[in-house]
């Protein structure tokens, strides 16, 4: 396996160089209602964004002046594990992935945006916390065991579940080939106070494993390229990520090399890179990036990274923002959930659109 790490050079200047102009409008302002804890969580390609007010879910369909459709309510007797997560996308935006309570064991309910079938997922093992949707045959989903154990299950072809290995974060690759878990292994170094170690491990379809590799440390941000042939996974801290490129040959897939990015610092000497996601033609890299003084994050707003050249720039000019939620809409249009933080009492969603000067 060949494995090349480029590390980023600072620009100076990007005179001559054609750059992304800003062009951001409000697209949705909701006014939060008092004495209810309220959120826009998640906006999908699909035309949804997820609502919550109070112990209320429901959708909010673009289509429709941002109608809301009611999803479900939280159960009575809400486990501090179950607040604030309980209705989300799945990876592919296309479903639901809606946690419900039964027999004090939580399940998940798949709910398909476009055809409005849904599917139970429940196990005697623990409790299904989430689940990564290629459709509704092809399923990978996580299980805590009393034990808080993580573990992780296939559904494949709409066959029975099957064990694939410790660990969470399964995420399908959006061609349905491969998919990717943060497992969890025993430490072989004895003397480590770690008991556990962290690996990203790529799995095929039917669950064989192509690649394990701790080189990348740990993340809690990975995230595939619409063409499944690369991965952005953010260092631990944030501070930076890393593009891991693919190869895939005869069916076998293995690392050809990686790029890490680390942008400059800003004024204050702190690096900082969020959420990173690849644009739909999987050319750029989104990311949120925040003014900070070591305590407190007093602004954010978008950057881009182009793949291959590795120039990255602003594209949004918020101020006094906190983001939510980016999602890519198009190849050249992200859909931004932000607030006002000196102003909590508004959500406010934004169309980001790129364009090409000189």
């Amino acid at each position: 396996m060949k494995k090349i790490t480029l590390f980023l050079l600072i620009f100076i200047s990007t005179v001559g160089f054609g750059k992304d102009t800003i062009n951001s409008e409000k697209t949705f302002e909701l006014k939060k209602q008092t004495g209810k804890k309220t959120k826009i969580s998640q906006v999908s390609s699909y035309g949804y964004a997820i609502l919550s007010e109070g112990d209320d879910f429901f959708l909010l369909e673009y289509g429709k002046n941002f109608e809301k459709v009611f999803i479900c309510s939280k159960a009575d007797k809400t486990s501090p594990e179950q607040k604030g997560a309980r209705v989300r996308f799945s990876t592919n935006d296309r479903y639901l992935c809606i946690n419900k309570t039964e027999a004090n064991r939580k399940t998940l309910e798949i709910y398909d945006t476009v055809s409005k079938n849904t599917k139970q997922i429940k196990t005697e093992v623990g409790n299904v916390v989430n689940a990564s949707v290629f459709d509704m045959d092809n399923i990978i989903y996580q299980v805590r065991t009393e034990e808080n154990e993580a573990k992780t299950y296939l559904i494949r072809n709409g066959g029975e579940p099957v064990f694939i290995t410790d660990g969470l974060g399964g995420r399908w690759s959006p061609n349905g080939k491969w998919f990717l878990v943060e497992e969890s292994q025993t430490n072989p170094d004895k003397s480590s106070k770690k008991k556990r170690i962290i690996m990203l491990s790529i799995f095929d379809s039917d669950g064989n494993k192509m690649i394990e590799t701790n080189e990348f440390g740990t993340s809690n941000w990975i995230r595939w390229s619409p063409t499944s042939d690369k991965i952005v996974y953010t260092e631990f801290g944030s501070a930076g990520f890393y593009i891991i490129y693919l190869n895939d040959k005869n069916g076998e897939l293995s690392i050809d090399h990686s790029y890490h990015f680390r942008p400059d610092k800003d004024v204050n000497n702190y690096y900082g890179t969020l959420e990173p996601e690849f644009s739909q033609d999987g050319t750029k890299i989104s990311f949120i990036r925040s003014d900070e003084d070591g305590h407190y994050t007093y602004n954010q707003n978008i950057w881009i990274l182009e793949d291959g050249s590795y120039r990255y720039y602003q594209v949004s000019d918020f101020s006094n923002a906190q983001i939510n939620d980016v999602t890519w809409l198009k190849s050249n249009e992200l859909s931004v959930i932000k607030e006002d933080i000196s102003d909590r009492s508004n959500i406010e969603i934004h169309s980001v659109k790129l364009g090409r000067q000189q």
